[in-house]
């Protein structure tokens, strides 16, 4: 008697046991990954492409000149949307104030006593004795020395220094320490630029969702393909 096999379909659900998460090409490149740093295979990597900034802020009013009161302002923060430059915060009342970038564009207004805040500077002006309309600060924003230097370090949603944007993202390929215990200094390490990955293998810095990488990857036009499961087909 003669026995014959016919080919059939399974659709089945797929649930990688491992950091790959699909059929697509894998390409890898190779970084080097920031020193200090211990990170496992499937970490979210961002390059510091970006300069972290200082603020230097200096009491001067509409005119240029000396404020008529003596309220202050406290050090401002630094968003990720910051330019290079001069800002310019001028108060139109005793209670209010308006602040441009440095290419003279309104960021916001804001009221003293109230922290203002913004994707570019924040701030908190205090009143003083003599407090007048058109007094003022100026706030320099420059990149600190050695900041931008291409090397990678965890992905965050926090950070200024281009490591937070998608288009600088990659995922670590094996187990890196630049650590004291490691290499203890800037190490070359292989990742992966294109591909399927498990996002329950992923591991992410401070802000960044599963869900928020792979909106910010497929908008940033990435080949990473970040999943939580995949339907295969099974050919038997």
């Amino acid at each position: 008697m003669a026995f014959t096999f016919e080919p059939s379909l399974l659709n089945s659900v797929f649930t990688p046991d491992q950091l790959i998460g699909g059929s697509t090409d894998i390409v890898t490149d190779t970084v080097t990954l920031a020193s200090g740093l211990n990170y496992t295979r499937g970490t979210l990597l961002g390059q510091k492409t970006a300069s972290i900034y200082t603020a230097v802020t200096a009491a001067v009013n509409s005119t240029g000149g000396a404020n008529a009161g003596a309220e202050t302002i406290s050090a401002p923060t630094v968003g990720a949307s910051v330019r290079l430059g001069t800002y310019y915060v001028l108060l139109t009342s005793t209670t209010a104030f308006t602040v441009s970038d440095p290419t003279g564009e309104t960021v916001g207004t804001g009221t003293v006593g109230t922290a203002f805040t913004s994707a570019q500077v924040g701030f908190t002006i205090t009143t003083g004795t003599s407090i007048a309309a058109n007094d003022g600060f100026s706030i320099v924003i420059e990149p600190a020395a050695g900041a931008g230097t291409g090397q990678y370090t965890g992905a965050t949603g926090t950070a200024t220094d281009g490591s937070q944007e998608a288009k600088n993202w990659v995922i670590l390929a094996e187990d890196t320490d630049t650590s004291s215990t490691g290499t203890n200094a800037a190490t070359l390490c292989p990742v992966y630029i294109k591909g399927e990955f498990d996002g329950n293998y992923l591991t992410l810095g401070t802000g960044l969702t599963i869900l928020g990488v792979k909106q910010a990857l497929s908008q940033a036009g990435r080949a990473l393909i970040i999943k939580t499961g995949a339907v295969v087909n099974t050919i038997v």
